[in-house]
């Protein structure tokens, strides 16, 4: 009997259509034995486990050498290194040593340790970071007991698969085997086997655990991107659909790569910049490739925390030297570090607060945590080498007057380098972040101070709506169309202009057209964005009249409700259309 259709809503990580059978995956840790050693068998035991370390490391390494695509080299040497971690390897040698057990059960006393701390922590980059970890733990164990991985033993060959955490080095393999996309449960947008996913081209979408736990080995499954949909059992019917639009998507999207690299002009001959948001150094060469004029955002949270330094002068040094070294970036837009909020590290300073939002984050560390920005200021002056243009952004600042003080440190600690040594700091402007309302209001103070604003949309849509974006109770009044906010990212642009001060609006909002269309109307010319968005928005950016008098937007700003807005928009974008 034939099964009913299902069509399932879903988030796409790394967007596609593709259609096949489906494969599904039981990725868990193997079972290992648990047994104690006498004395002498403890030194033998402890070179078994670092021989198991050194021959994960070396597979990782060999699978890098053999990624084509440097980001996605990248980021399998980078989790080829969490081999040699000194916690995951010192632990598990004390364990082995101190309690007389084996490697297998030695590591995985270790494991949950580590585990048990990454569970602590909020929702967010770090807590990512637990997949990597049970990968880790999963490899050595793989590796002690002799035994191969689950995706080595299958022919995912023109198959979809359906596996609960994939790894960046089963996404390498799965690519490597022609496997057409993975169907997951539980990977973030910004994890390593995200961006893998996504620099591979690998469709990548996440259903909730339950619906994904129930689907059968070998049903015929489409993801189709464009719905963010996944189809379970389509009918004949769905299936020609299907078929129509997937001809439709290869060729546009290999025009889209095609034009990538051309200007992204209007129809009516308006030039609009298109930067990339980046949260990893190798995501910058993604931005270059697919047609960015630069890095719109670069987020450095990550070197805080990672194990990698814990954000040491030295660490951030090295790496703001490698990201400050590629030749071919316009410019690159680095934002100091914003800690707090929905951002809470495995080594942040901060404790509980019971409003954290609006507490201590982003700049306001500084007041109580003075050697961060130090720290921070010192690493990115050092590396900096005046090839092209560097704008540094400060993020949360509620007034001019902060930010004032922050540029006057800033440029205090820069004479104290340069008592040392040669400082290329001609090429360098400041500028705030406009994520807090206050801001505003300040802009006419603002713009003699800062060389440029960036407006971070999801944090003063949040702020001015009084909604707390990842809550699921309140999420629905979170809305980028409410009159107010439309008339405040006018009332932003307008200021702007009337100072003469540069501003970029970022956020993965701009990257829907709708969305981009009234930003182009209200007055934006630079924008930021998810690096794998650019050529698709310079495609829709090249196709559009904007039809920039005052008509548009004083007819919008006359609505009084988000759905009247949204219904006008539907009809004039479309009549935008060249």
């Amino acid at each position: 009997m034939r099964l009913k259709e299902q069509k399932i809503a879903s988030e796409v990580i790394s967007p596609g259509m593709v259609s096949g059978r489906l494969l599904v995956v039981e990725h868990k840790a193997p079972d290992y034995p648990k047994h104690w050693l006498c004395d002498s068998d403890i030194e033998p035991e402890k070179k078994r486990f670092l021989k198991a370390v050194r021959e994960c490391r070396t597979q990782s390494e060999q699978m890098s050498h053999q990624v084509s695509h440097l980001e996605s080299s990248a980021v399998v040497s980078a989790h080829s290194l969490l081999f040699e971690d000194d916690l995951l390897v010192n632990n598990t040698l004390r364990e082995i040593e101190n309690f007389s057990i084996n490697a297998e059960w030695a590591l995985s006393r270790t494991v949950s340790e580590i585990r048990d701390v990454f569970l602590t922590l909020p929702q967010g980059y770090i807590r990512e970071r637990i997949h990597d970890i049970n990968f880790i733990e999963s490899s050595i164990l793989l590796k002690l007991l002799k035994k191969k991985p689950a995706l080595s033993q299958l022919s995912p060959q023109s198959r979809l698969l359906a596996m609960a955490h994939p790894s960046p080095e089963d996404i390498v393999s799965l690519n490597r085997q022609h496997a057409l996309g993975v169907l997951t449960s539980a990977v973030g947008y910004n994890s390593h086997t995200a961006i893998m996913a996504r620099s591979l081209g690998l469709p990548l979408f996440n259903l909730h655990a339950a619906v994904l736990n129930k689907l059968p080995n070998n049903v015929f499954v489409v993801l189709d991107g464009h719905k963010s949909q996944v189809v379970v059992n389509p009918t004949a019917k769905k299936m020609s659909l299907y078929r129509r639009a997937k001809r439709q998507h290869d060729t546009a999207n290999q025009k889209l790569m095609r034009d990538a690299r051309k200007n992204s002009v209007t129809a009516d001959g308006v030039t609009v910049h298109l930067l990339g948001n980046v949260e990893f150094d190798e995501e910058t060469r993604m931005v270059e490739r697919l047609g960015g004029s630069g890095i719109g955002l670069f987020r450095t949270e990550f070197l805080f925390g990672t194990g990698e330094g814990d954000g040491d002068e030295e660490t951030q040094y090295r790496y703001y030297c490698k990201l400050l070294g590629h030749p071919h970036l316009g410019e690159i837009t680095l934002r100091t570090l914003d800690m707090g909020g929905d951002k809470i590290f495995e080594n942040s300073p901060l404790g509980d607060e019971p409003n954290p939002a609006l507490g201590m984050r982003a700049i306001r560390l500084y007041t109580k945590y003075k050697n961060l920005f130090e720290m921070q200021v010192r690493a990115i002056l050092r590396a900096y080498n005046g090839k092209q243009k560097l704008k540094i952004c400060f993020p949360m600042v509620t007034s001019a007057a902060e930010f004032k003080k922050l540029k006057k440190d800033f440029w205090q600690i820069a004479e104290k380098l340069k008592k040392t040594r040669f400082l290329a700091e001609k090429n360098i402007v400041l500028g705030a972040m406009l994520e807090v309302p206050s801001l505003v209001y300040e802009m006419d103070f603002l713009s003699r101070e800062a060389d440029f604003i960036s407006v971070g949309s999801n944090d003063l849509i949040q702020y001015f709506l009084a909604v707390d974006r990842t809550n699921e109770n309140v999420a629905y009044l979170y809305n980028p169309y409410h009159p107010s906010i439309i008339r405040v990212l006018r009332e932003i642009v307008k200021k702007a202009e009337e100072h003469d001060l540069e501003v970029t609006f970022c956020g993965e909002i701009a990257t829907e057209p709708r969305y981009l269309f009234l930003l182009l109307i209200l007055g934006y010319r630079r924008f930021s964005m998810y690096p794998m968005a650019i050529p698709r928005i310079k495609n829709t950016i090249r196709s559009l009249n904007i039809r920039e008098d005052r008509f548009l937007y004083d007819k919008i700003s006359h609505f009084a409700s988000q759905n009247d807005v949204e219904d006008f928009l539907e009809k004039t974008y479309r009549q935008a259309w060249a």
